[in-house]
């Protein structure tokens, strides 16, 4: 009878060792989670058919994730051209920060600061001009620091065509507590130099539909 009583002690405290190692296991899983999986970057040289990779990683250390774009051209309306692109991927040559670029390329002689407005209202900003060696037409470029901490969250340049169109361009940090130094201001300068004379001729070009690299799964 004694055997029996210590056969069946012994396998309880069994089961009780067991569920209670089951416990510790699922809480070490809980407190120390499988790592997520690597950010993908994308080895493309041109970005929406118009920005170098080569030249955004050399100016902002930026790596791309993912890009979409579009442009039409339409036929009733001769000069009517359009171009829109979004560019996202990580920047920074420290501490990676969420980035994005925004293309915008229309008619009409109006920029989407603060609202829609007519290009010239901007003479009165206090903007520093955008010169362009051998490129027609005016422009601004300025940057913004959101959080009064000294680092950039934005920079944008836009450029006046002699045929009413405008070109906006846009650099941005997706988190507010980070951003650029004054050196990719420069940096903007010199995509501006390859970006402004190059959109309006694919613009003009055949359709382009709506596309996403890599496309969506």
């Amino acid at each position: 009878m004694q055997w029996m009583m210590r056969a069946l002690v012994c396998a309880v405290l069994v089961v009780v060792l067991v569920k209670c190692a089951r416990g510790v296991a699922g809480r070490v899983v809980a407190l120390f989670p499988s790592p997520s999986p690597l950010t993908t970057f994308l080895n493309d040289e041109s970005l929406c058919g118009v920005v170098p990779a080569q030249l955004v990683r050399d100016a902002f250390s930026f790596r791309p994730t993912d890009y979409e774009y579009s442009h039409s051209s339409y036929s009733g309306r001769p000069g009517q051209d359009d171009f829109d692109c979004r560019i996202r991927g990580m920047g920074g040559s420290g501490d990676l920060m969420l980035s994005v670029f925004h293309i915008s390329y229309r008619p009409g002689g109006y920029v989407d600061i603060h609202g829609r407005q007519s290009f010239d209202d901007l003479d009165e900003e206090g903007y520093d001009p955008l010169v362009l060696n051998d490129v027609e037409g005016r422009g601004y470029i300025w940057s913004t620091d959101s959080t009064g901490t000294g680092v950039i969250t934005d920079i944008q340049f836009v450029w006046l065509y002699p045929d009413s169109h405008v070109l906006q361009f846009q650099l941005f940090v997706e988190k507010p507590n980070q951003g650029y130094g004054e050196d990719a201001v420069e940096g903007m300068r010199a995509l501006a130099a390859v970006v402004v004379p190059s959109v309006p001729p694919i613009a003009a070009g055949p359709d382009q539909r709506y596309t996403r690299v890599p496309a969506a799964t």
